[in-house]
């Protein structure tokens, strides 16, 4: 038992290794094993030398069951009651006045408050105890004696509901059987889950706080996952001052002005001006020209690389032709466009293509100049 200090330490190491909180059953009951101490320490009277810390875990004579129920009374507060059995070497003052061991058969029972550090649901959650409690001597019933438990242990998520639990308790005396008493065991927890007891908790509906945020229910605009005050009660995994459900990119840290999402550079930007110049066709028809591909090619990168933008395809041309023509054309381009990025692996719910024809130029359609920069495709990527 020397090592069980060691492995409670090792065990509080890792209290921060948290996971999402459950839902927190009402009710909860126990079996251990505990490993008897009540040679040392000794009361001064019954000392023969000057006992070490390291003796509450080497002097271990005894041990017993211990049977407990855990009663929710708070969101991380029980009143625990525990009954114990068992047999220990326990020193007792003989007529002479000199200290004596033998085994004794005892049984004890206590009303503890016990209050654990974490919300349920952490694989590992620390708690502390204390309470009153009383102890029964089988080989002399006037030997009763009231205690005062107090101690501390951890919880072992194993799966839903299930935990291992770890634990030390010092007990006072009024009877000098002063102990301890170091237990390994398993926990089990069911009833009614937090969502049903929490308008009995905070005195009135509304008041709740069901994510442990600090922030109400009724002020919590993400009353389901903890979050921060500056954003109603909303979780900002990425620390960019945008809410998870408002954040386009909330894995990658943007800006407030772009959604949550990164600002593209701006040699990216160049790229798809340039692309309006350079993606062609075959004359009056959608048939991409093949000088065209790698420019399409990096539009298919910059998609990939800004995984939170979207894609508007806009098809135009110049007023040669039939109008009707050159609006079913201009659609016809942008699609093939939009089919291309698709073959190289663009998601096609992030882009969206649309044919103009004739009906917006941003030349003079009666100079050769003018025509040819109205033929043409424009890419517009945005986080709308």
């Amino acid at each position: 038992m020397r090592k069980l200090l060691y492995t409670l330490s090792i065990v509080s190491a890792l209290m921060m290794v948290a996971e999402v909180a459950m839902a927190q059953p009402k009710h909860g009951v126990g079996l251990r094993y505990n490993f008897y101490n009540y040679v040392s320490p000794r009361f001064s009277d019954f000392d023969k030398e000057e006992a070490g810390f390291g003796d509450v875990f080497s002097e271990i004579d005894g041990g017993g069951i211990e049977i407990y129920y855990d009663h929710r009374i708070a969101r991380n507060t029980f009143i625990e009651i525990p009954v114990k059995f068992g047999t220990a070497r326990v020193p007792r003052k003989s007529i002479d006045n000199n200290p004596e061991e033998d085994n004794h058969s005892l049984f004890s029972m206590d009303a503890l408050v016990k209050h654990t550090f974490f919300q349920y649901g952490n694989r590992v959650n620390p708690y502390l105890h204390f309470g009153v409690g009383f102890t029964a001597d089988s080989e002399d019933n006037e030997d009763t004696d009231l205690n005062i438990p107090l101690g501390l242990g951890v919880n072992i998520r194993l799966v839903d509901n299930w935990y291992a639990t770890l634990q030390t308790q010092y007990r006072t005396s009024t009877e000098r059987r002063e102990g301890w008493h170091h237990g390994i065991g398993v926990q089990y927890n069911f009833g009614a889950g937090l969502d049903d007891q929490l308008e009995a908790e905070m005195g009135k509906e509304g008041n709740a706080d069901r994510d442990g945020d600090g922030i109400t229910d009724n002020l919590d605009l993400c009353p389901d996952a903890p979050g921060t005050a500056a954003l109603s009660g909303c979780p900002d995994r990425d620390g960019d001052g945008v809410a998870d459900k408002d954040d386009r990119c909330p894995d990658v840290r943007g800006t407030v002005a772009n959604a949550g999402c990164p600002e593209m550079d701006r040699a990216d930007v160049l790229i798809l001006e340039e692309a309006v110049k350079v993606v062609e066709f075959e004359t009056a028809k959608a048939t991409l020209l093949p000088a065209s591909l790698p420019t399409l090619n990096e539009v298919a990168r910059l998609m990939k690389k800004y995984a939170g933008y979207n894609l508007q395809i806009d098809g135009h041309t110049d007023n040669t032709g039939d109008d009707k023509l050159n609006m079913k054309l201009s659609e016809d381009r942008a699609k093939t466009c939009y089919d291309y990025l698709i073959s190289k692996g663009v998601e096609a719910r992030r882009m969206k293509y649309a044919g103009y024809g004739e009906t917006r130029p941003i030349g003079d359609n009666n100079t050769a100049e003018g025509r040819e920069l109205n033929r043409r495709v424009e890419f517009k990527m945005s986080v709308k």
